[in-house]
């Protein structure tokens, strides 16, 4: 029994590869990776998710660690006189 005709397929460009806002997603991590961890491009795309996933949560959480002591040395009171005058400043008409 011969079958006469072509099989089609109506499938209208569907695309079984990452959306856009996914790939964004993916970029938006390699980038971290790169700028942040210093791994290469090809590393960084190539790594497995859930490692991709560890290097970002440990970046962030140095990142962070960084945040925390600048904004600590930022608020530690300057030493000298209560008054805001340097020591020299105070001590130059005696």
């Amino acid at each position: 029994m011969a079958i006469e005709g072509r099989w089609t397929y109506r499938l209208l460009s569907i695309s079984f590869g990452l959306t856009t806002s996914h790939r964004e997603y993916i970029w938006e991590e390699v980038f971290i990776c790169v700028y942040y961890g210093h791994l290469s491009f090809v590393d960084a795309y190539n790594i497995p998710i859930h490692r991709r996933k560890w290097w970002i949560r440990k970046i962030n959480e140095v990142v962070e660690k960084q945040n925390q002591q600048q904004n600590e040395v930022v608020k530690m009171p300057k030493s000298g006189s209560s008054s805001g005058q340097s020591l020299r400043a105070r001590n130059i008409g005696r």
